[in-house]
């Protein structure tokens, strides 16, 4: 992905580099972006992403009420700065498997 970036993104012939996009983060194969152009732009700039390298599509999520879920966070846009906090999908259950038990057991002693 790194040479996807180099030569598609932070490239001097990007059109949307120097004034649009603000702020560029990728974690694997998510990607939060900062983007100061208007709706059109950022349409313009997902359709080219796309249409770049036929191995590599990449879908859009749009912030709704000035919030963005990036990862395992919840992202919000205040004036200033940037708000983090922990996200949850509605489908989370907020069970977790405690290091005592057994099936705990098994999978640390099955990693090593």
């Amino acid at each position: 992905m790194i040479w996807f970036e180099e030569q598609h993104i932070f490239n001097e012939n990007n059109e949307f580099r120097p004034l649009i996009i603000k702020s560029w983060k990728r974690f694997r194969d998510d990607i939060h972006v900062i983007w100061s152009g208007g709706n059109e732009e950022l349409d313009r700039f997902f359709w080219q992403l796309n249409y770049k390298e036929q191995r590599i599509q990449f879908t859009i999520e749009r912030e709704s009420n000035y919030t963005l879920p990036f990862l395992d966070m919840s992202i919000k846009r205040a004036a200033d700065k940037l708000i983090t906090k922990v996200y949850r999908k509605y489908t989370h259950i907020r069970r977790s498997i405690f290091i005592g038990d057994q099936t705990a057991q098994k999978i640390a002693n099955w990693e090593s």
